[in-house]
């Protein structure tokens, strides 16, 4: 049983050898990642088309782009409405505990 010693050289070599594969590998899942993302998107898009189209009897790429324009209009008028509320409660609120606050000093 005779084992010999590798020098320095040597295991130098086999790290680098095996972070090759490693690097490699690495890319390959990365590869995979990337292509697993991209089926899911354009699973995703088709479902959404699909959806816009049953729902709006949508006949043609153009009706699609106005269609979904309206919507985004809305959408953002909704949006800036709903801001604008939340903003006005939660500065209601914060009049409300500076009023507390100020009345608990007062009182004590």
């Amino acid at each position: 049983m005779s084992t010999k010693r590798r020098s320095p050289e040597e295991r130098v070599a086999e790290i680098e050898k095996k972070m090759e594969q490693l690097k490699a590998k690495k890319q390959q899942l990365e590869e995979q990642v990337s292509q697993k993302e991209r089926k899911e998107r354009t699973r995703r898009l088709i479902q959404i088309g699909a959806i816009m189209e049953s729902n709006f009897g949508l006949e043609s790429l153009e009706e699609a782009e106005w269609v979904a324009e309206q919507v985004r209009d809305h959408a953002q008028v909704q949006l800036r409405s709903r801001r604008e509320k939340q903003k006005a409660e939660a500065d209601l609120q914060a009049r409300i505990a500076a009023r507390r606050s100020a009345d608990e000093t007062a009182n004590a």
